[in-house]
């Protein structure tokens, strides 16, 4: 009998403006703003269900497998914490394999930490009745206490050039629907260098 495999995949970004105003406290006492881009650079999940309970966590990107016995031992301590806090948010998480791996390198300042949260939040938590950009938020400010904005979970979620207000708690949104000559121009013209 093959297991079944669900797989999904969510954009990095770029910032062009404004980069670090969507941080409190700045973002509640003054609010903020950014432009920035989904680009073609991904973060991949796959997931596949378990019936024994156990959770085999692997990442390509920092070369980490972890083998864990039962839902206890998804205990925070830097190595794949991420990966963990969203399954520790899904009630129907009873067992899985979980593979991570994304286009950018690892603290590159790209939002790939929030990629991998609306990635395992579209597959795990779609059902819970909260906005996926909201859970993706609540499992790396909340659960994680990883103090951060909210441009990431957006850029990767609506994908695209957007506007970004922050007054905290709200987020407005603007889509910028730039033209197919201004896109194919800035992907001419844009390096993006890991330095």
């Amino acid at each position: 009998m093959s297991k079944t495999l669900y797989y999904a995949r969510a954009p990095i970004r770029i910032d062009f403006a404004g980069g670090w105003t969507d941080v409190p406290p700045y973002s509640s006492e003054v609010s903020g703003a950014v432009v920035n881009a989904a680009i073609n650079k991904y973060t991949y999940v796959a997931i596949e269900a378990r019936t024994d309970g156990r959770y085999h966590l692997e990442s390509d990107d920092y070369g980490i497998v972890l083998d864990l016995e039962n839902r206890d031992a998804l205990v925070y301590n830097g190595s794949l914490d991420v990966v963990k806090a969203a399954i520790k948010k899904s009630d129907n998480a009873t067992g899985l394999n979980v593979f991570v791996r994304c286009d950018s390198p690892p603290s590159s300042g790209t939002g790939s930490s929030a990629s991998i949260c609306i990635a395992l939040s579209g597959l795990l938590l779609r059902d819970v009745g909260i906005p996926i950009v909201n859970l993706a938020r609540s499992i790396e400010t909340e659960e994680l206490q990883i103090a951060g904005g909210k441009q990431d979970q957006y850029a990767s979620f609506y994908g695209g050039f957007n506007y970004l207000e922050f007054k905290d708690p709200d987020v407005t949104r603007i889509p910028l629907g730039l033209s197919r000559d201004i896109i194919c121009h800035l992907e001419k013209h844009l390096i993006l260098c890991y330095t």
